[in-house]
């Protein structure tokens, strides 16, 4: 931590906009304190905070917005570990970034959450695919993986008094309100598994037949 002002001052490369968070725990035990880090995808130190384990989410915000902006806006994969919190980060860059979460619990250990986040006006669409890190184990050609778009429920700021006839039409005319209502729809797909084939030379993906397209 002391030295944390140096390294958050020092404007470091994003190879692939890669970002990777993690908690640290420190102590011979792993009951003393601990610190959240931010590394770029060579292993370059970022970002360090303290964390709160009263307000962890707020810790990993404050850490992150240690990075500077340059670096920051540069930012299109965060890979962390399970921890709900992290989301929070790519919330706030909304479709620009990829979560990439890999679970350590015994129960779901190996499993990996690929997630994305479109804002719908105050709301989130929540796109969400999950796998196992065995699908990327000896590039393999062809991954199979369930995908479900959930949507998170924002707060809707209410206006005092009865609202203008202009109001209510000028609302149900917003791009964000229409998508909505289109994932509301019950012909939308909000599930199901799928099938793409990873070309390594070059570095493309392609989509089987029978797999629906966002």
């Amino acid at each position: 931590q002391q030295n944390s002002d140096v390294i958050e001052q020092k404007i470091k490369a994003l190879p692939r906009g890669v970002i990777l968070g993690d908690e640290t725990y420190l102590g011979s035990r792993g009951n003393s304190d601990t610190e959240i880090v931010f590394i770029n995808n060579e292993y370059e130190t970022l970002s360090i905070g303290l964390a709160d384990e009263g307000d962890l989410k707020e810790s990993i915000l404050e850490a992150f917005h240690k990075i500077p902006e340059a670096c920051r806006e540069s930012l299109k994969v965060l890979i962390t570990d399970g921890e709900p919190s992290y989301k929070s980060i790519a919330k706030i860059f909304g479709s620009k970034v990829i979560h990439v979460a890999q679970l350590h619990t015994q129960k779901q250990r190996g499993e990996v959450i690929i997630s994305k986040y479109e804002k719908l006006g105050p709301h989130f669409l929540h796109y969400k695919i999950c796998t196992h890190w065995k699908a990327f184990y000896r590039n393999k050609h062809e991954l199979k993986f369930k995908w479900e778009i959930k949507f998170i429920k924002g707060k809707i700021q209410k206006k005092r008094g009865r609202p203008r006839k202009v109001d209510t039409s000028q609302n149900k005319n917003e791009r964000w309100r229409q998508k909505l209502e289109k994932y509301q729809s019950d012909s939308f797909q909000k599930e199901g598994t799928a099938k793409i084939f990873v070309n390594f030379e070059t570095n493309k993906l392609s989509i089987r037949a029978g797999t629906k397209r966002g």
